[in-house]
């Protein structure tokens, strides 16, 4: 980095010092953060702790996934690169991180991609919209792996009666809906191994019989 005269910067996609690390965009999602950023840094030799030169927030909705987000930071960190550029241009070298603050991710793997329906249905959303576009969290049905894709999810203590894992209606206003440990998901996307994507209304129409089977 030395032979810049006025050093390198670096895109990080979170509000730094915060998630620090490989997967920010991840890791903000799987915690169910409502709010997260996209931060141009002066590059260091340690990881993400370069001085700030521009940052900005974003909302993160509850049925975003990473890849939506990923492709939010692709289109959006324009601006803050020529601010970022213009800053080092004139001898400003930003704000210093507080390290105090700093927290880390790290890479996901898919020995946790399998969905755990005695979870409740906020962390089993956040773990299904984080995990897309990889590793993909999944589940089986009929012995067979059903691969989730985007979700929502119902707070509620309706449906208390019912067996964990349980697709207990289908709604076209809403997706289907399973009985988790704690309130109910709502499946958006899904797909069988070799199949495309499909959304819950056309998912369904594939496979009318849904109702009343139980993800394992």
């Amino acid at each position: 980095m030395d032979i810049f005269p006025v050093g390198c910067i670096n895109i990080h996609p979170s509000l730094l010092p915060k998630y620090r690390g490989p997967s920010p965009i991840q890791t903000a999602i799987l915690n169910g953060d409502s709010i997260s950023g996209i931060t141009v840094q002066k590059m260091t030799l340690e990881m993400d702790s370069g001085n700030i030169l521009a940052q900005s927030q974003f909302e993160i909705k509850s049925f975003n996934t990473s890849v939506d987000i990923f492709e939010y930071v692709s289109l959006n960190s324009f601006d803050l690169v020529i601010e970022a550029l213009n800053k080092l241009l004139k001898g400003d070298i930003g704000i210093v991180q507080d390290k105090n603050n700093a927290t880390y991710c790290s890479f996901l793997g898919k020995e946790h991609r399998t969905i755990d329906f005695k979870l409740s249905a906020f962390d089993i959303k956040n773990k299904i919209n984080a995990y897309n576009p990889w590793p993909l969290a999944r589940a089986r049905l009929d012995n067979n792996e059903i691969i989730f894709h985007r979700a929502d999810f119902i707070s509620t203590n309706d449906y208390d009666d019912q067996v964990i894992g349980k697709i207990i209606a289908f709604d076209p206003s809403k997706g289907l809906l399973v009985k988790t440990g704690d309130g109910i998901l709502v499946v958006l996307e899904l797909q069988r191994i070799g199949k495309k994507v499909l959304d819950c209304v056309s998912f369904y129409h594939g496979n009318r019989d849904l109702i009343g089977k139980v993800f394992s």
